[in-house]
């Protein structure tokens, strides 16, 4: 194998060590909420079926902000900037999510080099930027 397959190959079992058993799977029903903007943030969900709706308050009217669905992440711009949430994470139908919390997150990003870590929270503070310049928030 060369190095790179044996790079690939760490990867994966990597991976793997990582989504279980610590990742943990909740099911949300039609309506539940997730998180709500305002809220601390120490959690993100990794939706494996359903829907979630990401709404937020602006101007003293809710707004759609997103419909996120199978294999999207909802919540994970707080865990990386430590911010209050921005908007609300509301089930559109039963969905089945894995729970990532803060301390997981932590751990897995403390694994990823400067490098990546630094981009991944300059890429998060952009993506907040640019979402309250559209929304207005």
């Amino acid at each position: 194998m060369t190095a790179r397959k044996d790079d690939a190959a760490n990867d994966h079992r990597e991976a793997r060590a990582v989504r279980t058993p610590r990742l943990k799977p909740i099911v949300f029903n039609a309506g539940d909420i997730l998180f709500e903007e305002g809220e601390p943030a120490d959690k993100a969900h990794v939706i494996q079926s359903g829907s979630i709706l990401i709404t937020a308050i602006r101007d003293g009217a809710e707004i759609e902000i997103a419909r996120l669905g199978r294999g999207e992440f909802v919540g994970e711009m707080a865990l990386v900037d430590d911010a209050p949430r921005s908007a609300t994470a509301i089930a559109e139908e039963t969905s089945e999510c894995i729970l990532l919390t803060k301390t997981t997150f932590d751990k897995i990003l403390a694994r990823a080099d400067v490098v990546t870590g630094a981009l991944i929270r300059l890429l998060a503070k952009r993506l907040r930027d640019l979402t309250g310049r559209v929304t207005g928030g």
